[in-house]
């Protein structure tokens, strides 16, 4: 029966991760990822908005997500203002015709009527969202989500009878799902580490004290490394994996637990596998390089998120 990492080979692990992400830093490689339309703005409640459309939008391919998210905000200068300012026709006309994957105009119409709440109620200067679910008084991401999830579920709510809005259930809580069903809710825990993060792929909008709370987002790629290195012995991706795996990268950086999902992640978008990673693998994984980096089972991450 395989066995969990042995302490000489996390040491490696951890040595070989910094290697990369010192790689990736001199090749700036945020250009290719989901964040990167939030970073055209200036002020950081503007870029807290931006990012969080971002993420709800944050699958598939990349340059599609980048596509689809930039189609919305090239609809305005400073988002956080304008959304304040905005009436439910005027964001049902940036809606329509609008659609990314499994998500439609009627879930961003959603999305962005809940967001133009915040910045209504959050006051002038103030970032929306941590006034919502505020980091000080919550110690973990999976309540931060939570509470997220359901202001935004009974946003929904609300416009299916107000605006007599048809709303695709499924897909919309594919969109913002909870921890409490089960989901891995890779997309809010990758904006709450766009948010608290301090690094070239990060906002830092929220104030780094938060790391110790952020959980690690489990995509194709990180879950296969996780599967691959023996991270999880689960076959199907959860919420449990998400902290199952956290709890191991504490192991090499208690203070920020989710420091290396960046590089993690793009190794597995990019195709690579360093040299000395395969001496670290487990030798009885039935993952191949070629099957593990492709991201083998795609297809099942993504139903089982969606139907959470």
């Amino acid at each position: 029966m395989s066995k969990r990492p042995s302490g000489e080979k996390i040491t490696a692990l951890k040595a070989l991760l910094e290697s990369e992400s010192k790689r990736f830093a001199a090749i700036n490689q945020v250009s290719n990822d989901a964040i990167a339309p939030a970073l055209d703005f200036k002020r950081p409640q503007d870029r807290e908005i931006a990012a969080f459309i971002c993420s709800s939008f944050a699958y598939g391919n990349v340059k599609q997500i980048q596509r689809s998210v930039r189609s919305i905000l090239s609809n305005f200068s400073e988002p956080a203002r304008e959304l304040a300012l905005m009436s439910n026709r005027d964001i049902r006309e940036v809606s329509r015709g609008w659609k990314h994957r499994f998500n439609d105009e009627k879930d961003l119409f959603v999305l962005l009527s809940g967001l133009g709440d915040l910045c209504r109620s959050s006051g002038k200067g103030a970032l929306p969202i941590y006034s919502l679910v505020n980091p000080g008084l919550s110690t973990t991401a999976s309540s931060w989500a939570e509470d997220l999830s359901i202001y935004f579920e009974n946003k929904a709510v609300f416009l299916e009878k107000s605006e007599r809005l048809a709303l695709d259930w499924r897909s919309f809580r594919f969109m913002l799902p909870k921890p409490s069903r089960g989901s891995t809710c890779k997309r809010l825990y990758l904006f709450f580490r766009w948010c608290v993060g301090d690094t070239e792929n990060d906002l830092n909008l929220w104030g780094t004290q938060h790391k110790r709370s952020l959980i690690m987002p489990i995509d194709t790629h990180t879950f296969e490394f996780a599967r691959r290195f023996l991270l999880t012995k689960r076959k199907t991706p959860n919420h449990a994996t998400a902290i199952e795996v956290t709890e191991f990268f504490k192991k090499l950086d208690p203070d920020d637990p989710i420091r290396f999902d960046f590089v993690v992640c793009h190794l597995g978008i990019r195709g690579e596998m360093p040299n000395g990673w395969k001496d670290l693998k487990d030798p009885d994984s039935r993952l191949s390089t070629k099957k593990a980096i492709k991201g083998r089972g795609r297809s099942n991450f993504l139903r089982t998120d969606l139907e959470k």
